[in-house]
């Protein structure tokens, strides 16, 4: 793909990745939705900086699980730094 984006599957997962510099953000805002690609349902993680509205963090998933949401939860405090206090992933 064209403009930095890097598109990638893994084991039934797709996973963008962007020519970004790790960044360590105060907040993260996380989210997860659940969206119909053709006849297909995929669960859509996303972090985004809410000071910035930048996207930190994406990831595609064929289903939802506690041990896939953990897992995106680790990526992002694995790319960003970004660590909670107050829950363990």
């Amino acid at each position: 793909m064209s403009s930095g984006v890097e598109q990638q599957s893994i084991t039934g997962c797709r996973r963008l990745r962007y020519s970004q510099k790790a960044v360590k953000p105060d907040r993260v805002a996380v989210d997860q939705k659940a969206i119909q690609i053709n006849d297909e349902q995929y669960w859509l993680y996303a972090a985004v900086d809410p000071q910035t509205n930048r996207i930190l963090h994406s990831r595609l998933f064929p289903t939802y699980t506690i041990a896939i949401a953990r897992e995106f939860l680790t990526e992002l405090a694995e790319k960003h730094d970004v660590s909670s206090d107050q829950h363990n992933f």
